[in-house]
């Protein structure tokens, strides 16, 4: 497989089973990425924490489209696209998360913007990091948007730290 034909593409999963299909193709030989966060649920006796998609109903997968993606894998429906063509995601989009992630910096998933005050941070373990600029109450917070799948994240930020 040469680099030049592979790329990173959005696969459009069933509902919570992401899992199953970034494992399904690893087990394949396929690299996957999956991008999951924290979330803190309490019921009345405990608190837990469980990891959830940062973007339900998607997982991505670097893919060479000349060889076809081993098909049936459960829960996969299809490859993210423009019709019938499917379209690669950017790795600046990829990068973003991936900083994210590494930062260990809260994120969530967020309703999907695509216009707002454009920033970029320039200092700290985000530096670099482009989205846009939200407040939610008296918090900033950086919205990343994917703009193929129409999925957004927020991190929690300041503007002056």
């Amino acid at each position: 497989m040469s680099n030049v034909d592979v790329s990173w593409y959005a696969l459009d999963v069933q509902p919570r089973f992401e899992k199953v299909v970034s494992q399904s193709l690893q087990a394949q030989g396929l690299e996957t990425f999956l991008p999951l966060y924290l979330r803190r649920t309490r019921s009345s006796d405990c608190e837990k924490k469980i990891q959830l998609p940062l973007f339900p109903g998607y997982v991505f997968c670097k893919v060479n489209l000349s060889k076809e993606l081993a098909l049936p894998t459960p829960g996969l429906n299809s490859l993210a696209g423009s019709g019938n063509e499917p379209v690669s995601i950017r790795q600046s989009e990829l990068d973003n998360i991936h900083m994210v992630l590494r930062s260990g910096t809260y994120c969530e998933p967020w309703p999907f913007v695509q216009t707002g005050e454009l920033v970029e941070v320039e200092h700290g373990t985000l530096a670099g990091l482009r989205g846009f600029a939200v407040t939610v109450g008296n918090q900033e917070r950086l919205v990343i948007s994917l703009n193929l799948i129409q999925r957004s994240m927020c991190v929690k930020i300041s503007r002056f730290s």
